[in-house]
């Protein structure tokens, strides 16, 4: 995608010369969710609609809009509506699985697969799947999913997802903690798929994150020179792979710089592409500078947007990330809320995920700080109910 900012322009003066076409509102809804302006999409597909109440594809748009802005009950509704009129929703059976997802309603997400299984989209439908079962912590079930979705996509000629959602999955088990050795065969599968210019942003951060630097600045320094006039490229992705080469060279403040040019993007929707790992890289840089009131604002900020990518792991990192933010400032009241409000979502999580292991410990750090104030022993069940049926704190 070019310089969106400059399209949208494009789109406003075709709607000057033009106001009864619907094509430049649907087209400029689209560029306003690429650029994280959700309310913006909302009113231009709005805008369209008032034009022509059949139109398909601002139905759509406005479903979406509804489910980034999480009105979840009104996107629904456009779409249901849609359906009764007989209106091919495809984009809008896909905002319906997100809200299942986001509901946990597993059996409406199945359903609605084998419902519109055959359609065109059927890999899409599964990643969203999978996304669901790394929002749980359910990770082997997820990587069976998302194996299914890859195949179902190459199958369909669709590489550049199947790619997509290959290195996506490789840069959430990486966050998740898992092996980097494990992670860099991922994304070298990614990339054997597809080595389109996507897959290849989506690989040069996940290098970054595994610690490859040297590999990720030279994708991205190539990708900038074929692409200067990308934006969400060049003020999006390179200072994102950027900044995480800094926190490797444990320069937490020079990868909070490198991320300000990316904050009016903050909320860009771009499918399959992990989106959310611009805040929780944030948050991570400001605890490592042992700034735990920063690092809970920018955990929060994913937490109160959860329908930007609602099914994804970082939902859940997110949480982990503002209850360590919490303990960092000592506020431990808060941080015991919200540590239970994590292993309330990954009640039912793998019991050998790293990330969820350091959770524990996280756990045992702010019940210490308890039981030194005075807290007798077993004031551990009464504290973290959840925590203490996991391990033991001696």
């Amino acid at each position: 995608m070019q310089d969106v900012e400059a399209v949208v322009g494009l789109y406003d003066q075709w709607v000057q010369s033009y106001p009864r076409d619907t094509a430049p509102r649907d087209n400029a809804a689209l560029a306003y969710m690429a650029l994280g302006q959700h309310e913006k999409a909302l009113a231009s597909a709005a805008g369209a609609l008032q034009l022509d109440p059949k139109d398909s594809f601002a139905k759509q748009n406005l479903a979406v809009a509804y489910v980034h802005l999480n009105r979840y009950d009104e996107a629904k509704a456009v779409v249901e509506k849609a359906q009764a009129q007989g209106l091919n929703q495809p984009i809008g059976v896909l905002a319906l699985l997100q809200i299942a997802g986001i509901h946990g309603d597993r059996a409406t997400m199945d359903k609605l697969i084998v419902e519109n299984t055959g359609k065109g989209y059927d890999a899409t439908m599964l990643a969203i799947s999978g996304g669901a079962e790394s929002f749980l912590g359910k990770i082997k079930s997820s990587r069976t999913i998302f194996a299914h979705a890859i195949q179902v996509a190459q199958q369909n000629g669709q590489k550049e997802l199947a790619a997509s959602i290959q290195i996506s999955a490789a840069t959430a088990d990486s966050e998740l903690g898992f092996d980097s050795t494990q992670v860099r065969k991922e994304i070298e599968q990614g990339l054997a798929i597809s080595d389109d210019s996507d897959s290849q942003t989506l690989a040069g951060v996940a290098w970054a994150l595994v610690g490859e630097t040297e590999r990720s600045q030279q994708v991205m320094d190539r990708l900038s020179r074929q692409y200067p006039k990308r934006l969400l490229l060049n003020k999006g992705w390179i200072p994102i792979a950027s900044a995480l080469q800094a926190m490797h060279k444990n320069e937490p403040a020079e990868a909070v710089r490198l991320l300000e040019v990316t904050a009016p993007y903050r909320t860009r929707v771009i499918s399959r592409r992990p989106w959310f790992q611009r805040d929780v890289l944030s948050g991570k840089a400001y605890s490592m500078a042992h700034d735990g009131g920063k690092a809970a604002v920018e955990f929060q900020k994913i937490l109160d947007h959860r329908g930007i990518e609602g099914n994804s792991a970082f939902y859940p990192l997110a949480q982990l990330g503002l209850a360590r933010a919490l303990a960092l400032q000592a506020d431990n009241a808060k941080a015991r809320t919200a540590y239970q409000d994590f292993f309330s979502m990954w009640k039912d999580a793998d019991p050998d995920l790293p990330v969820l292991k350091a959770g524990q410990s996280g756990v045992r750090e702010v019940a210490v700080v308890y039981f030194t104030e005075g807290f007798p022993k077993n004031a551990c069940f009464a504290v973290f109910p959840d925590a203490c049926q996991i391990f033991t704190i001696s």
